[in-house]
């Protein structure tokens, strides 16, 4: 009997996750993406066929909505002769999940939309593309699997384009502006469709923004706002409480959102609320989308400010900062290539896919809202304070994962990037930030770590260093430095003298007494500020390691990167 190996990719994946709002909407979009992979992987087993890529070690896995996550590639085999009609099949299942999604946004927001338009965007959203290749008993799978993605990916730049036919008069979706707005009247006050004022959503931004039922993500200001939450809850009860209660009396209004999704648990009994009543600077935007009335807006405006800032007058400001993890495997493809056989390959996925569970886990742990784990790629959004040891904590459980699965041999890393945004960047930028992140730590030599700040008002910074186990590995000495500044060891303004050191010595013609001049330099400086050498012993260590002019810089950058970071709490109110 005859035997094809058959890939399929399965998308937009931009359109999906990229084009987003609200943290809901990324959310989702990435949900759905996995959910549309998952109902292909499950056509593939219900129509006789055997997965490959992704592989679930158990049943359970490729249920509607479970916690397995599943990359936008499938890879399988069928015995038979008839791959196009497979393909057909599968490509119609995860039409029909789609369809699902959609019709539980057009129930709850019918009363609001135009039919025609809804109608007319309803079937070319969706992106299935596939090939396939014989493989016959005793055929060289490795070769055969490479033929097969080379031919899906010449498939996907011959993409399909539709021609769309617009409506005069009719608005642009706001998230991308190539479909036009399937809301044709907008509902009081916006708040049953979750609305912004001037806000309009084609089909699929709807279906992120109110479909799946009762799921909600925090957003970017609950994550920013996640260690003053803990520290106000331990060290002012009855403020907190107060809090507690107000908040939840706003819910029960609607006016914010109580927080029901599981995949942001871990705090939810302690305040499972939206950040934004923490920041008074976002009270006009709750309201507005609310439909509050003036009198309302007046009441709590007024109860919050004053519980809240009873609260700060004991702890300090919330933080106005927030990090975004993008992690990803390195140098997968040439790993995957080297696979010579179909069962390797199954066991190589089974260990992504505990790696991607384990990866969830890890992100709760540490406070943080995974927004999508598939595979060896993974984003997340977690508080600043407990990015480096989440980062780490990925890193490792990764090589651990695959040296366990037996794939140690392969000496495969996880590069991770760190981006940490101020709350008010929009959301697309925070993603564009992390990506950037997540490409710089990956450059020249791959297994890296990068944290990139990008703080409003402020120019970008950034450090890189290959992943190690080491007491002065670039997470710990960021650490160090936080706790140097934190204990008013080093002076604030420390970080620009380093800075203008560097011009003193870019110029530098005995290059073999630059370092001894760096070390008097800084000793000289320490002695101008009053500085305790002796707490501050680690930076002059690290002082007589200088070499050069771009050292020194570095040095200055990864001082100036934990004050900005860390101390954001200082920066005030926003």
């Amino acid at each position: 009997m005859s035997r094809f190996l058959t890939a399929m990719s399965i998308g937009p994946v931009q359109g999906f996750i990229s084009a987003s709002r609200k943290t809901r909407d990324l959310w989702f979009g990435s949900f759905i993406l996995s959910e549309l992979s998952k109902a292909a992987a499950r056509e593939v087993e219900c129509s006789g066929g055997e997965l490959v890529f992704p592989c679930p070690e158990s049943k359970e896995s490729l249920e509607q909505e479970s916690d397995w996550s599943v990359a936008n590639i499938i890879l399988a085999v069928k015995d038979g002769d008839d791959p196009i009609e497979f393909t057909r099949s599968i490509r119609k299942a995860v039409q029909n999940c789609w369809e699902d999604y959609c019709s539980q946004a057009y129930e709850i927001a019918s009363a609001y939309i135009d039919r025609d338009i809804w109608n007319s965007q309803l079937d070319d959203v969706i992106e299935f593309y596939s090939s396939w290749v014989d493989l016959p008993e005793g055929s060289d799978y490795a070769s055969r699997r490479q033929r097969v993605m080379y031919l899906l990916a010449g498939r996907k730049n011959c993409r399909d384009f539709f021609q769309r036919t617009g409506s005069y008069g009719i608005e642009k979706s706001s998230l991308d502006g190539s479909r036009e707005s399937v809301i044709r009247k907008r509902p009081s006050g916006s708040a049953s469709l979750k609305l912004g004022e001037g806000e309009h959503l084609d089909l699929p931004g709807l279906v992120k923004r109110i479909s799946g039922g009762i799921r909600h993500f925090p957003s970017v200001t609950r994550i920013a706002c996640d260690s003053w939450i803990r520290k106000a809850s331990a060290e002012t009860r009855e403020e907190f409480n107060a809090l507690v209660d107000l908040c939840e009396e706003l819910a029960g209004k609607n006016i914010i959102v109580r927080l029901k999704d599981p995949s942001f648990n871990r705090e939810a009994d302690l305040f499972p609320y939206e950040g934004s009543c923490i920041y008074p600077g976002r009270y006009s935007s709750i309201f507005q989308e609310a439909g509050s009335s003036v009198e309302e807006i007046e009441y709590y405006t007024k109860k919050l400010e004053t519980i809240t800032g009873r609260i700060e007058k004991r702890i300090g400001h919330p933080g106005t900062n927030c990090a975004v993890i993008a992690a990803d495997g390195d140098r997968m493809g040439k790993a995957i290539s080297s696979i010579k056989d179909m069962k390797e390959h199954r066991d190589f996925s089974v260990a992504l896919s505990r790696f991607a569970a384990k990866a969830t886990e890890v992100i709760s742990l540490h406070n943080g809202s995974c927004i999508y784990t598939g595979g060896d790629d993974v984003l997340a959004m977690v508080p600043v304070e407990e990015c480096l040891a989440c980062g780490k904590e990925l890193h490792d459980v990764f090589s651990d994962i695959l040296s366990e699965a037996g794939f140690g041999k392969m000496n495969l890393t996880l590069s991770v990037g760190i981006a940490v945004c101020h709350f008010l960047e929009s959301l697309e930028d925070i993603l564009s930030f992390a990506r950037e992140a997540e490409r710089i730590a990956k450059e020249p030599d791959r297994n890296g770590l990068a944290v990139v700040a990008r703080t409003r008002s402020n120019a970008p910074l950034s450090a890189r260093e290959q992943w190690r186990d080491d007491p002065d590995s670039l997470e710990n000495r960021l650490g160090k430095w936080h706790r140097l500044f934190e204990d008013s060891v080093l002076p604030g303004k420390l970080p620009y003298d380093l800075r203008g050191m560097v011009v003193d010595y870019e110029e530098w013609e005995n290059k073999t007494d630059l370092p001894g001049a760096i070390s008097a330099h800084m000793t000289h400086i320490f002695q101008q500020k009053g500085i305790d050498r002796a707490k501050a012993s680690y930076l002059l260590e690290r002082a007589k390691e200088i070499e050069s002019a771009r050292d020194l810089k570095d040095l200055a950058s990864e001082l100036l990167l934990s004050q900005r970071v860390w101390c954001s709490q200082e920066e005030g109110r926003s």
